[in-house]
């Protein structure tokens, strides 16, 4: 049982060290583009509407939602 154990922790430990070293350099020229190309600020429209009902018992019953694209 011992053996099984660190026979598959050995081997993760070199999945792992073997794929981190060969895909770096393409994960940094992706995450740099991407963020040259994404913008921080957005442009949105929002505007707030209230909207008034009767209840069951005639009591007027408003409610303020905020609405943005």
């Amino acid at each position: 049982m011992k053996m099984i154990l660190t026979a598959a922790l050995l081997a993760l430990g070199a999945g792992l060290f073997a794929v981190s070293g060969a895909s770096a350099a393409n994960l940094a020229t992706g995450v740099s583009t991407a963020a040259a190309n994404s913008s921080i600020v957005e442009k949105t429209f929002c505007r707030t509407v209230r909207t008034c009902h009767r209840g069951p018992y005639g009591h007027r019953r408003c409610v303020v939602r905020r609405y943005c694209r």
